[in-house]
This record gives structure tokens, C-alpha cells and sequence, in this order.
């Protein structure tokens, strides 16, 4: 090799400096008002593709400025095109910043897309109802998120199969166990979050779960038996034993059902 190969070889290579870093958007509105609107989402990610949207749309915004992700007062109302309302609010005060977020017997179905390309079940029916409050301060933040879903059911026998493997009883019987003499299925869910990251409380809501399953089941006894015979853990009553009038002796179709 040459003198002048050997000397390019021994020079330090200087690393290329990272470019800097695009600046965020300083971003000050001090009211902003929205009427009667209409908004309309298309996802054709997927197949079927989710078509769904809100209408009735209303927001009232002052004092929103970003960063650092602030507002005074924000007011938000809509109601979904299949069926259900929505609402926020959110204020500053001198706690930091509350946010009330609420969803009233939203459907469902209309989500069924995205339950089939992301997990192997479907929706076959149910509304949602859910309140979540949110205290804010800083980068930190506390939550607590209350779910009601009613008449509500999932399918898909792929599953099923899955998930009697992984917890020994069918989906069919654990949602029947889950749901309170009213039909619903209620779950509480806490969340905190900082810079670092967001803390979901697994612990807390598993424990839950597993509580208002043996209350809802300790209620409704029946519900066992149905579960118990190879049912969808409904409740299941004998069938009604007739008697003749005034008198201790059954029928002869009381006879049969005895």
C-alpha cells in the first residue's frame, strides 16, 4: 500500500452531527366555537372497513395553548350516527386541570371491524356506557374510568376455544357470570401516568372482575346450574309443576314435569 493509503487509513472518521431537532409549534387559541357539526370517519385499513361518525357536534374552546397542553375551559357534545351520546368538559383551576369525559349507550356493532382484524372475536351486540374523570398537573395525571356494557355478547369460535384453554371455562359462561341481575357488565379502571410512562391497575380490575363474578353468581344460583349443564351460564328455572285446584295432588302434566 502506498503512504498515501496508510495515512487516509490512520485519519479519525468525525461522525456526522444529528440534525436539529424541528422546534414544536407554538400554538395559542383563545376561543373557538364549532355549531351543529357533522363529522364522518372511513378506516379502510381493514375488511369490512369501519365507517362511522358523530353529528349534533359542538365545542365551545377558550385559553387553549400548546405546549404545554393547557386550556381553561373546554365543552364538548356530539351524538354517534348508529346511536349513543358523547361529552367532555375539561377546566383549569388552581389543582390543575379536571377533565370529565362521558359516553352514554353508545352501540357497539359498528365496531365489529375492528374487534375481528385485532383479536379473534366479534361483537355480536352490547351498548357501552362510560365516565372517565381525569386530575391533571403537570405531566402527571390521575384517572378513574367507569364501564357499563349492556346486552352485551361476543362470538367468534376461534375465541371461544382460546379462551377456554387459558381460563377453563367458555367466554359464554365467564361474560353470564360477569353480568349483575340487570344484564350489565360493570368494571372500574384505574390509570396514573407521568413522563415515564402510563400504569393501568391490572390488579385491581382482575380482582373485581373475579368479586362481582361470585356475587352475580352467589344472586342469581340458577345461573350455576345453567353453567353447570353445559349452558351459556344463564339463569334456569324447572319448569312450572301444575296442581289441581285446592288440591295437594298434581296433574297429570304436573306428574310429567315432577
Amino acid at each position: 500500500r502506498s503512504t498515501d493509503e496508510v495515512t487516509a487509513a490512520a485519519e479519525p472518521v468525525t461522525p456526522a452531527e444529528p440534525p436539529a431537532a424541528t422546534p414544536l409549534p407554538d400554538v395559542r387559541i383563545d376561543t373557538l366555537r364549532v355549531a351543529d357539526g357533522l363529522v364522518r370517519v372511513v378506516d379502510r385499513t381493514m375488511q369490512p372497513f369501519f365507517s362511522g361518525g358523530v353529528k349534533a357536534f359542538t365545542l365551545d374552546t377558550r385559553g387553549l395553548r400548546y405546549p404545554p397542553g393547557t386550556v381553561e375551559k373546554l365543552t364538548l357534545g356530539a351524538t354517534a350516527l348508529t346511536r349513543g351520546r358523547l361529552s367532555a368538559t375539561a377546566r383549569r383551576g388552581a389543582a390543575g386541570t379536571r377533565v370529565e369525559l362521558d359516553a352514554k349507550d353508545v352501540a357497539l356493532e359498528p365496531f365489529n371491524p375492528y374487534a375481528t382484524h385485532y383479536s379473534p372475536y366479534s361483537i355480536e351486540s352490547g351498548a357501552l356506557s362510560m365516565a372517565t374523570r381525569v386530575t391533571a398537573r403537570g405531566t402527571a395525571y390521575d384517572s378513574t374510568t367507569s364501564i357499563t356494557l349492556e346486552r352485551f355478547d361476543l362470538g367468534g369460535k376461534e375465541g371461544d376455544a382460546l379462551f377456554n384453554e387459558q381460563f377453563g371455562v367458555s367466554l359464554e359462561v365467564a361474560l353470564a357470570l360477569l353480568r349483575d341481575l340487570q344484564g350489565r357488565i360493570v368494571l372500574d379502571v384505574p390509570m396514573a401516568g407521568d413522563e415515564r410512562g402510563s400504569e393501568v391497575g391490572v390488579k385491581t380490575v382482575v380482582a373485581q372482575a373475579l368479586r362481582r363474578a361470585l356475587v352475580n353468581a352467589l344472586a342469581s344460583p340458577l345461573k350455576l346450574v345453567g353453567a353447570a349443564f353445559g349452558g351459556k351460564g344463564e339463569a334456569v328455572a324447572p319448569a312450572p309443576i301444575s296442581f289441581a285446584v285446592g288440591r295437594a295432588e298434581p296433574t297429570e302434566a304436573g306428574a310429567a314435569a315432577i
